[in-house]
């Protein structure tokens, strides 16, 4: 906990004086291991969420304008099977008053995150959903036409897939409109 606080306020001093927000993480957000099982992967987050008291006082040690707290999910997670912790993050939210982030949050279903979004989530991280599209779609155009060697007709076509994933996300976050 210290040691985040005292790289954050550094990170923070530097940003806030070219007047650039910053959003830090709390807790430790899992990361999914190659070989991880789901079941092992949860009991690891689960012993490592943020504590909403900490919260508070890293929010007001370090002024941060975006807390990424710990609340269930796993970095790089390819599968949803993630369970957020809709009380804490109410909690977190309620205390720290400062717009909350998930953070690995492919790893977690669409119930989960709109439950988490009605809890106080404002921005949500999918990038492994994002790559996982992408790069599906790359697989695909390579097998179904092995002798293309022109980039763009693969590249062209994985970039459209990506941006359907991300068109399909703003539906379901309640976002269309909003940006």
């Amino acid at each position: 906990f210290d040691e985040n606080v005292k790289m954050t306020k550094k990170v923070v001093e530097m940003a806030h004086a070219c007047d650039i927000p910053v959003e830090a993480e709390l807790g430790q957000i899992g990361k999914m291991g190659d070989s991880d099982e789901p079941g092992v992967a949860l009991n690891r987050v689960k012993e490592s969420m943020a504590v909403p008291e900490e919260a508070v006082k890293f929010v007001e040690l370090t002024e941060i304008d975006f807390l990424a707290a710990a609340v269930g999910t796993i970095h790089g997670c390819r599968t949803p099977f993630a369970k957020l912790d809709i009380p804490r993050i109410e909690k977190i939210r309620e205390l720290t008053g400062v717009p909350l982030v998930l953070h690995g949050a492919s790893g977690a279903n669409d119930e989960e995150i709109t439950k988490g979004i009605a809890a106080g989530i404002c921005k949500i991280n999918i990038d492994t959903r994002i790559k996982m599209q992408f790069t599906e779609k790359i697989r695909e155009m390579i097998k179904t036409n092995p002798q293309e060697i022109d980039p763009r007709k693969i590249l062209g076509p994985a970039k459209e897939s990506a941006k359907e994933i991300i068109r399909d996300r703003i539906k379901i976050f309640g976002s269309s409109g909003k940006a």
